[in-house]
């Protein structure tokens, strides 16, 4: 168990370990103050301890640390948790899918596009941005804003945001919209 705070930013990473102490897996994950809101940026267990509950294990220590950020900072409870996945296509495996299905994630249909993380890296155009409201309220465009805005900040490094061409047009598209439509994860038709 890492953990990493800085202002109105918890960054942290959990490890998932067996009886025999290997680890089998792990999460990486920053709570927002402002926001109160946390952002998942990768979760993952090892193929052979899939679909046994270990995921299940280790996301509810995730979102149980999130909520216990959200208390230290003095809200009421925590707002929402926001992913990013591989969007279908990208990867034959869909069990992924299916468990943050499970745990009532929708797709935020915006184009989503991870800035580059270096000079030397391409943006990222193949990953989904999923959230969950875990208070109940709605996930506006402003917020999905304010939560890139400081996730691309301190989660990803980006010195400038403002300038950085990609939060440009993620900002460009949200401030038309007066809400995002959620879709489910699978198509259930």
């Amino acid at each position: 168990f890492c953990d990493y705070h800085v202002g109105a930013y918890r960054y942290h990473i959990v490890l998932a370990k067996n009886d025999s102490n290997e680890i089998i897996g792990g999460a990486i994950f920053g709570y927002y103050t402002f926001e109160n809101s946390g952002v998942i940026e990768f979760i993952s267990i090892k193929e052979e301890y899939q679909s046994k509950g270990y995921g299940d294990i280790l996301y509810n220590r995730v979102s149980c640390l999130l909520s216990i950020d959200s208390c230290l900072s003095f809200n009421k409870g925590l707002s929402a948790i926001y992913c990013e996945i591989d969007s279908p296509g990208t990867n034959s495996d869909t069990k992924y899918l299916n468990f943050w299905h499970k745990h009532n994630y929708k797709h935020l249909m915006f184009n989503y596009i991870q800035p580059s993380i270096s000079l030397f890296k391409r943006p990222v155009t193949n990953l989904w941005l999923i959230a969950k409201s875990v208070s109940g309220e709605d996930i506006t465009p402003h917020k999905v804003l304010n939560i890139l805005n400081n996730y691309f900040i301190f989660g990803i490094g980006i010195r400038d945001i403002f300038r950085n061409k990609e939060y440009i047009k993620i900002r460009e598209e949200l401030d038309d919209k007066d809400y995002i439509e959620l879709e489910d994860i699978i198509d259930n038709s």
